[in-house]
């Protein structure tokens, strides 16, 4: 499979965000030679929804990790403090698959851009997040959704990257934090955060090698992608 199938995937994106959630938007893929699902099962990546979520951060990153798993690797669903109709900025309204009450314990979480100052008067999403990483989750922000960690209070103490027009605003909401310039993503462990909707392909991809091998997020990249420049050990800025 080659570009040409992840650009139709990006012209559908408008539909994806109709469906119930994300894992009702999945389907069956050509299987990868010689993959095995990791001992215990498949690896959940959850994508937290809530207001304004923007589907161009979470859509793109949650799809390399279908690709890289067809089904086999990788379970995808998304998250919200309920069942009921968020507001987005397109399409006007998403539905998360499961609420934080009856979430699976996810492996890794995508948090995207959106409404990041309203996430100042809640609880239950950060709440959620702690329980999550304090159970060995890996937080995922891609570009504004790293805001949404700074106004929890979960990037002190360590280096993360940001939009890189508007870093001052993450060293205003995150002074603690070592806010990194030029890079487009920094991986601090359990905290994972990528510049933009555009360097979280490469990120994902990072994760993909992490979580399990260097030859399936080749894959990804090269064959699916055909994004020949990948490099696994890139972090700047490209070009």
């Amino acid at each position: 499979m080659k570009r040409r199938h992840f650009l139709k995937f990006l012209g559908a994106l408008p539909l994806l965000g109709t469906l119930p959630g994300l894992a009702r938007a999945q389907h069956t893929g050509e299987q990868m030679p010689g993959m095995t699902p990791p001992p215990g099962g498949k690896r959940n990546i959850a994508v937290l929804y809530y207001d304004m979520a923007l589907m161009y951060d979470y859509a793109p990153a949650a799809e390399i990790f279908r690709v890289a798993g067809h089904s086999s690797l990788f379970s995808l669903y998304s998250v919200a403090a309920s069942r009921e109709a968020i507001p987005a900025m397109f399409p006007r309204q998403i539905f998360a698959d499961y609420t934080f009450e009856d979430a699976p314990v996810p492996e890794v979480i995508i948090i995207p851009g959106g409404d990041w100052m309203a996430m100042r008067e809640r609880t239950a999403e950060f709440d959620w997040l702690k329980s999550c990483q304090d159970q060995g989750a890996i937080l995922f922000s891609v570009c504004t959704g790293g805001y949404v960690l700074a106004v929890g209070g979960f990037l002190d103490g360590i280096k993360v990257a940001g939009l890189q027009s508007q870093l001052e605003i993450l060293e205003k909401l995150a002074p603690k934090a070592e806010v990194q310039s030029g890079l487009a993503f920094v991986d601090a462990g359990n905290i994972v955060t990528a510049a933009g909707a555009a360097t979280s392909l490469d990120c994902s991809l990072h994760l993909v090698r992490r979580l399990t091998d260097y030859e399936t997020a080749r894959w990804v990249a090269q064959d699916y992608l055909d994004h020949f420049a990948w490099r696994p050990d890139f972090r700047g800025q490209p070009g």
